[in-house]
């Protein structure tokens, strides 16, 4: 049918999509059919959430295997060539999973509790108030561990996943140094949920063997 030149059409409508005999995985589940090597963090000694849970296997997967990595998260990413070249510097070396140190997590645990749901802080105040509460971790770890054992970063983001999370990482070229780095053996990771407007705080530690 041929349409005068000043008429267009624009369907309207719906389609329903019913998906039978689909199969719920897990986040191990999931990494275990793609190629990642299974996870040796145990959940039950663990005092972390799902998401902070998700975001260490997530750091783990980088750094066994950042080829993998690099080709199931970020390919699709723009202008991520020099991401890939960094990547491709550690193809061939042995790292080690990162397990989860148990008593530097208790400490922070117990001192985040302080900061969910603050609604005291200001629009003006949310980054100073993020460089207090990673200097105040730093003071309390350093006595735990001594300050030259592990390194401190935290970040704020709104309502990420536990891979954008990751990629937040990644993407520091300051930080990932560290993630790379052998020296480093176990890791903190806390979430403060909601600090300010329906954004978290994102912290993560990593820490040298002894």
């Amino acid at each position: 049918m041929n349409l005068p030149k000043n008429m267009k059409v624009e369907p309207v409508g719906s389609l329903n999509i019913n998906i039978y005999d689909a199969e719920f995985l897990s986040v191990e589940e999931i990494n275990k059919k793609i190629g990642w090597k299974e996870s040796i963090i145990d959940k039950d000694d663990v005092q972390q959430s799902e998401i902070e849970y998700n975001l260490i296997t997530h750091i783990n997967n980088l750094r066994l295997n950042p080829i993998l990595f690099y080709e199931k998260n970020i390919e699709d990413y723009k202008n991520m060539i020099k991401t890939k070249d960094y990547l491709y510097n550690f193809k061939n070396k042995k790292f080690k999973n990162l397990s989860v140190h148990q008593r530097a997590t208790k400490k922070i645990n117990s001192y985040c509790e302080l900061f969910s749901n603050n609604k005291t802080i200001s629009k003006q105040n949310v980054i100073s108030e993020v460089e207090k509460i990673e200097k105040n971790i730093y003071y309390y770890l350093g006595n735990l561990l001594g300050s030259s054992r592990f390194v401190l970063n935290a970040k704020i983001g709104k309502k990420y996943n536990a891979l954008e999370m990751c990629l937040l990482f990644l993407f520091d070229e300051e930080f990932r140094e560290y993630i790379f780095n052998i020296e480093y053996t176990k890791i903190v990771v806390k979430i403060i949920k909601d600090f300010f407007n329906e954004s978290h705080v994102i912290i993560v530690c990593l820490i040298q063997d002894i």
